[in-house]
């Protein structure tokens, strides 16, 4: 039975008259008050498009506990790695919903059943003996938007998978009979299996649902074509949802993209049902863009669409950017004003009625500080070596020179990249050389047949031979020396390690290629231990960190030896170890008297009887990172409480992968940290990159966002960290290392650090209450730029395509003008004609109001 969405709407009134800012701020409960509206107004799907870092998910988490106070249920399907988030959220807005299992993966889902079903599974197709689906007693349901992309292995003459089973198993179930339950790789999954079927079949008939998939057919389908027939099943499964959220609404727009399968077959659900979608990006390169995001959310089940104005939304999207693009390149005189407002007006109000969206301009703190002292946001252009019209426009700064050397690699790859008879490969190595990626193998995949230097007529004919061999002679230089590198070290280490009496700040950095990423770590590290080892810990280095450590000693005249160095590193080490095992020692034999459950204590004991220098240095090095306290002395008291968040994290992060409830062995994800301190180049900087482990992820963003701990720069690729980590709380930092070129991707990475409750928030009230005394604190954004290069034509791309982004979604249609420029009638009616999706109760006059 449907939720009453009347009930609904009053409810999340409810809470906007009710909930203290603990749990809602204002512009929150207003959105609460907007999206009540829409229900009370027949509209059964809503785009919420905050800006990031505005708290939509709380907002979501309120609407899901409106519709579980109304008897309804909820999928969220949301990207992996956010699951823990909406944990939290779900968590600190109601404590009362039970946790939310997550559904990763095809054997996830059979995996939940297993494990909430008792006995063994016999049970035919009658609706006496057809067990409880365990999924129905689940209010929320949390699903990964890789779910769709399951794999059912088929051998021909191998028998069939277990991951076969579900279809079979449906067919016999709904014809009344049982199939014989056989081992197939997993006989408990074939088990839990046989029961989901029996329950599907249950469904099915009670809903008059058909059932399409002839019997046995399937053990000739094609993986895909099995995965496209049980999607279906899955959503009978899962049982009907009266609400659908969508996070990060605009990702993998494809029609065959895993999050496209999911929404409507998985997601089951009727035409009353209601569907939230949340994304900062609705638009990213693409106006039309728009369409695409509003029509996923109100697609159904049954392939239909809801019925809404797409060709007026489109004609007024593509009337309101090309104006844009007018007032970007002339002069914005009366004229042009009318025409945008009328453009303008045009596009709130075909979209207003399914979009709702705020800035950080709409937010009060930020609003009063823009307003008094300009942009609280600085980019800040680092030019890497020469540029002509960067230098004469004005823009960023110097990132330092580039050498001959350098500069001979720069300019063959250049060249390569425009003669026709480059291989594609060879073309690619403009980008290469400018993101700090291997050249040798490219290179010495050509063979040379002209000697060291090659003919002299090879350019006047058009060969590349000439400038590969140029490459040739030194085909993998060391991306330490690289210019974009070394210029990211120093700005690094001005923020981070500043000489001029500054506080050290913490750094956040986005890279792409995962080399680069590693060579940046290993150097940040190595010049670290070269200025400070008694703040070092461990008395080994990793062989990465050698070498970065020989190529800066080798920089430095009078720099120690590497061999000298390991002898201090040993020294201290010794002396910090001894302190160590005196308190694990005194641990130990008071252990009993610790106040911990008795399956931590089990585990803390069994880590501390492995007496192993090793594994106690990796143990400690581990415990360092989940301490509040980061001082120099170790207490047996502040040992346990660092334990326990350790246990802890890694127990919610295997309970949160497995969707299991019940009490699982911390031992695996705990050893799967500790042998990550054993491979470490350091701790100044850390890098995250996809195969960081899950566990590891977990301390080292609770690491980033403690003051002055270790590590002091994050080096994020941007794939594993522009999206749902908050590293706000002590970063206002942010250091674009590889460029990006699609905009939407660059706010994410911004969004990381610029977020309500950041430490640029409290920097900024600390410094208006102190008297506004010199530079106001800002969020810097550090795009390395190598200049002259492709680098510099990708930078040139991502600002316009950004500028565009930024007007469409804030409003932002001309530059500020000067303090001391007085604006003109025309560019005032422009600026406060900008389309706004404000939900009534903000703060500008155009407000979206449907109520």
């Amino acid at each position: 039975m449907s939720v009453d969405w009347r009930e609904v709407a009053e409810r999340l009134r409810s809470y906007a008259r009710e909930c203290g800012e603990e749990k809602l701020d204002v512009g929150q409960r207003a959105s609460l008050v907007a999206i009540a509206a829409r229900m009370d107004n027949g509209y059964r799907f809503t785009l919420l498009a905050d800006e990031v870092g505005m708290g939509k998910t709380r907002i979501a988490a309120a609407v899901i506990a409106a519709v579980r106070e109304t008897g309804g249920r909820t999928a969220v399907v949301m990207p992996g790695g956010l699951a823990d988030q909406w944990q939290t959220e779900l968590n600190a807005f109601d404590r009362t919903i039970p946790r939310a299992p997550v559904i990763r993966s095809y054997q996830g889902l059979i995996d939940h059943v297993r494990t909430t079903i008792s006995g063994k599974v016999r049970v035919s197709g009658s609706e006496s003996r057809t067990p409880k689906n365990p999924w129905l007693a689940e209010p929320v349901v949390l699903i990964s938007h890789s779910f769709a992309n399951m794999q059912f292995p088929f051998r021909e003459g191998a028998g069939l998978h277990w991951r076969r089973e579900l279809l079979p198993a449906v067919e016999r179930a709904w014809a009344g009979g049982t199939r014989q339950i056989r081992d197939r790789g997993w006989k408990e999954g074939v088990e839990a299996t046989h029961h989901l079927a029996a329950c599907i079949a249950r469904t099915m008939r009670a809903e008059n649902i058909a059932l399409d998939a002839a019997r046995w057919v399937q053990r000739w389908m094609e993986a895909a074509e099995y995965r496209t027939a049980i999607l279906p099943l899955i959503g009978y499964a899962l049982g009907r949802f009266d609400l659908v959220v969508v996070d990060e609404a605009h990702k993998s727009r494809g029609i065959d993209s895993s999050l496209s399968r999911i929404l409507g077959p998985v997601t089951w659900k009727d035409e009353n049902a209601f569907c939230l979608g949340l994304t900062a990006t609705p638009v990213e390169i693409d106006a039309g863009q728009w369409i695409n995001t509003i029509n996923r959310l109100a697609r159904r089940n049954d392939g239909v669409t809801i019925d809404y104005p797409k060709a007026e939304i489109e004609a007024a999207v593509s009337s309101y950017v090309s104006v844009v693009e007018d007032l970007r390149t002339g002069v914005p005189d009366e004229g042009m004003a009318t025409r945008f407002e009328s453009v303008a007006d045009r596009m709130r109000h075909t979209l207003c009625p399914y979009v709702l969206r705020r800035d950080k301009g709409d937010d009060p703190v930020y609003r009063d500080f823009m307003n008094a002292y300009g942009d609280y946001r600085r980019c800040v252009p680092i030019l890497v070596g020469e540029s002509g019209a960067a230098r004469s426009a004005g823009i960023g700064r110097s990132g330092g020179t580039v050498s001959r050397d350098w500069l001979r690699r720069i300019a063959a790859a250049e060249v390569l990249s425009f003669i026709p008879e480059s291989s594609p490969s060879e073309k690619r190595l403009r980008i290469a050389i400018g993101r700090g990626l291997a050249l040798g193998p490219v290179v010495e995949a050509e063979a040379d047949e002209d000697g060291p230097d090659g003919p002299l007529d090879a350019v006047i004919s058009g060969s590349a031979a000439h400038w590969l061999n140029i490459l040739r002679r030194d085909p993998d230089p060391s991306l330490h020396a690289h210019p974009s590198l070394r210029a990211a070290v120093n700005l690094i280490e001005s923020i981070a390690c500043p000489q001029d009496g500054a506080k050290p700040r913490k750094v956040l950095v986005f890279g792409t290629y995962t080399r680069s990423i590693q060579a940046l770590v290993d150097v940040l590290n190595a010049r670290r231990l070269l200025a400070n080892r008694q703040s070092w810990h461990g008395q080994t280095l990793s062989p990465r960190l050698e070498a970065a450590l020989d190529h800066e000693i080798a920089l430095v005249p009078g720099a120690p030896s590497r061999q000298a160095i390991l002898e201090e590193l040993r020294r201290h080490s010794e002396i910090r170890e001894r302190s160590v095992a005196a308190v694990l020692s005194t641990l130990r034999r008071s252990l009993d008297d610790v106040q911990l459950s008795d399956r931590f204590r089990q585990e803390l004991s069994s880590l501390l009887d492995n007496r192993e220098q090793d594994h106690t240095s990796r143990l400690v090095q581990a415990l360092e990172d989940f301490r509040e306290d980061q001082g120099e002395t170790w207490t047996d008291k502040a040992f346990v409480a660092a334990a326990r968040r350790l246990f802890e994290a890694v127990e919610n992060d295997d309970r949160e992968k497995s969707g299991q409830d019940e009490d699982i062995s911390l031992r695996p994800g705990i050893e799967r940290i500790l042998q990550d301190y054993s491979t470490r180049a350091g701790s100044f900087a850390r890098e995250l990159t996809g195969s960081t482990a899950p566990g590891t992820r977990r301390v080292l963003q609770a690491a980033f966002n403690r003051h002055r701990s270790d590590p002091m720069v994050l080096v994020a690729q941007s794939r594993v960290g522009r999206e749902g980590l908050n590293l706000h709380l002590e970063c206002r930092d942010v250091v674009l290392f590889h460029l990006e070129w699609n905009p939407a991707i660059l706010e994410q990475q911004i969004g990381r650090v610029d977020r309500k409750g950041s430490r640029w928030m409290r920097d900024a009230a600390t410094w208006v209450e102190t008297g506004s005394v010199g530079r106001p604190p800002t969020i810097n954004i550090y795009p390395i730029v190598l200049a002259g290069t492709y680098d510099e034509r990708q930078w040139t791309v991502l600002q316009g395509r950004w500028r565009l982004l930024r007007a469409q979604l804030h409003g932002e249609i001309l530059p500020r003008q000067a303090a001391d420029a007085p604006e003109t009638e025309a560019v005032i009616r422009i600026r406060s004609a900008a389309p706004s999706f404000l939900p009534a109760g903000g703060n500008r006059q155009t407000r979206t109001n449907l109520s």
